[in-house]
């Protein structure tokens, strides 16, 4: 019960990338793999797991294709959310 009303104030709350993650999206995109803002807020909001990160960041991940996943390092305040960075990595690396 806790975990659902949490579940829902997280998607509640407003949803800000930092200069860095807005950055990284462009640096990805260059590379070749375009990842969209709201690929990044869906995988905040609707996360198939979120574990605990460095200094007190969590970080959300969601598949984004049948071998890959994008990882999201998020800070969760009381009003919003701010996401610090992000990264696709292979599936593989980060399952049981």
């Amino acid at each position: 019960m806790v975990e659902i009303i949490l579940d829902r104030m997280k998607k509640e709350k407003s949803i800000k990338l930092s200069n860095h993650a807005q950055n990284k999206i462009k640096v990805l995109k260059d590379l070749g793999f375009e990842v969209k803002e709201e690929e990044v807020v869906d995988a905040v909001k609707n996360a198939e797991s979120t574990v605990e990160g460095k200094k007190g960041r969590k970080v959300a991940q969601k598949s984004i294709s049948r071998h890959h996943m994008l990882r999201v390092i998020f800070e969760e305040g009381n009003k919003e959310i701010v996401v610090i960075t992000l990264y696709p990595t292979r599936r593989e690396r980060y399952e049981d």
